[in-house]
């Protein structure tokens, strides 16, 4: 699909709050990094505000097409153990310092907030109710934020293990009841995790 031009802009707006935050991003900085004149950045956004909107919604659906790439389906036509995998894969990937700018600023902001929940929606569908389903959208989230937090990052190697080992979880799961299978052990790099019913217990350093 040919690129158009406001989804070049807000790619190379994207790259700017990678490397300078939100507070980097101005028409000025925009304007020089893509060539495009002030009066022209103003047509495709007519305000910073605007900027910001536009901004989370082409994030938004990058996310999305890449979890429909991953499970080769749109959620709709998705059982949740297919959806839970999509997701898992998708966030073995850290995150860019962008994603995170812009999902801390949604957090208290309601516009950009309902950008960010309608497109999570669809593939969030009984996850709440769920305590297995929500047992892997946590491991999910630290999987993709985990380099952030830690002072040292994750390799492609643990990543992969991880991944494999949630996946492996996911099918071990009876998705009619919604409980965590009574013994499934899963192994991380340094440690290893017996789970019950009710919850997970650590088992010690291997």
């Amino acid at each position: 699909m040919r690129t158009n031009k406001k989804q070049q802009l807000l790619a190379t707006a994207m790259d700017i709050v990678e490397s300078d935050g939100l507070q980097g991003l101005t028409y000025d900085s925009l304007s020089t990094a893509t060539g495009t004149s002030k009066s022209g950045l103003i047509y495709h956004f007519p305000s910073r505000r605007a900027l910001e909107v536009e901004l989370n919604k082409y994030s938004a659906s990058l996310w999305t097409q890449a979890l429909e790439d991953i499970a080769g389906a749109p959620p709709q036509q998705l059982d949740l153990p297919l959806r839970l995998k999509a997701i898992v894969i998708n966030q073995s990937t850290s995150a860019r310092r962008a994603d995170l700018f812009l999902t801390l600023q949604s957090l208290p902001d309601p516009e950009i907030r309902r950008i960010w929940t309608d497109a999570w929606q669809p593939w969030s569908e009984g996850i709440a109710e769920n305590s297995a389903a929500l047992f892997i959208l946590t491991l999910a989230d630290g999987l993709w934020t985990s380099d952030h937090v830690n002072p040292t990052p994750l390799s492609a190697t643990e990543r992969q293990l991880i991944v494999e080992q949630a996946c492996a979880f996911i099918d071990s799961v009876q998705w009619d009841s919604g409980r965590l299978p009574a013994h499934v052990d899963i192994v991380f790099p340094s440690y290893s995790f017996r789970s019950t019913s009710d919850s997970l217990s650590p088992s010690g350093l291997e």
